[in-house]
């Protein structure tokens, strides 16, 4: 808004009041068409700037709302995690119907009502799980080079592509990361 001012003011000989006038109309698109840029290189100015800072400007009211977006989900977050449980919550969180609710049933129903996740994530996820899980335990007990194996071909294409980016020693280390989180035991590699 300054450079445009500036140079309203100085090129389009416009006085400064006029100047601000005529960059705040132009950048907000208003464009009420009572001042504008009359010389030849007012206008291929005016070409670049209009359009970079309009630009500018909706960013400033996107980080704006982005702001007041995450104060809003921060005072949920809080909310959420201060109010006392109910009985209709516990009944909400027993996700299998067993009349028993688990940590996993816990946690995800609190972070369904955070809204930081939603049903159709938990789907995807289960239906990841499902396949992975393939003695149908409800437990992932296979050596995680069996689960690697039996990825579907667009996971394991993410996987290769993955790889190419790191070297052995990552590659090794993100294998014993995944085995240790799955509890799964594995020898020495290499």
């Amino acid at each position: 808004m300054i450079a445009g001012t500036i140079f309203l003011y100085f090129v389009e000989n416009l006085d400064f009041v006029d100047a601000l006038y005529c960059v705040c109309s132009t950048v907000t698109t208003l464009g009420y068409g009572d001042k504008s840029f009359s010389t030849t290189i007012g206008r291929a100015f005016a070409v670049f700037w209009i359009l970079s800072s309009t630009i500018c400007l909706a960013q400033s009211f996107a980080y704006l709302a982005e702001l007041y977006t995450e104060e809003r989900q921060k005072s949920l977050v809080k909310m959420v995690l201060e109010r006392k449980l109910s009985l209709f919550d516990l009944e909400a969180a027993d996700l299998d119907g067993d009349h028993v609710v688990s940590a996993t049933e816990f946690v995800l129903y609190k972070l369904k009502e955070m809204g930081k996740i939603n049903q159709e994530d938990i789907l995807i996820v289960m239906d990841i799980f499902r396949k992975l899980d393939f003695d149908k335990s409800g437990t992932l007990t296979k050596l995680i080079s069996d689960i690697l194996n039996h990825l579907n071909h667009r996971h394991a294409y993410c996987i290769m592509n993955f790889n190419l980016y790191f070297n052995i020693c990552h590659r090794y280390h993100l294998l014993y990361t995944i085995a240790a989180f799955l509890r799964v035991p594995v020898g020495p590699v290499l």
